[in-house]
């Protein structure tokens, strides 16, 4: 599995818990973010990596970031390279047996977090 599937779900049950949930849910989102949370960190580590290697800096040599989550390249060429790299990293397999943890269909659920969570929870698999 690819670690951006990972970090995909991980933000998807994230997300999916800041709801109420029956206890069958919630303990099972419990225990798949703990699973996905070494890879989620790791991907992280790497990404924060290739932003400082790529990144524009401050006088003090940190990156200059223009949010939470975005910041400017030294050069198009640290861009292109941030890219590729990134690209590079998001293909990392993970290697990991995972077995599906079933739970009941919660009431709501947004698509997008459907599908993320799809190789981790069967819902409606009480």
């Amino acid at each position: 599995m690819l670690i951006l599937k990972a970090v995909t779900a991980y933000t998807a049950a994230m997300q999916l818990m800041e709801q109420e949930l029956d206890y069958k849910t919630a303990h099972a989102l419990v225990l798949l973010k703990k699973r996905l949370q070494p890879h989620v960190e790791y991907y992280l580590c790497e990404e924060m990596k290739l932003a400082r290697a790529c990144g524009r800096k401050d006088e003090n040599g940190n990156v200059v970031f223009t949010d939470s989550t975005h910041f400017d390249f030294e050069s198009p060429q640290a861009g292109e390279e941030y890219m590729t790299k990134r690209t590079e990293l998001a293909q990392v397999d993970i290697q990991e047996e995972w077995e599906k943890i079933k739970c009941p269909c919660p009431e709501k659920i947004k698509p997008a977090v459907l599908e993320a969570l799809q190789d981790f929870i069967e819902f409606g698999g009480d």
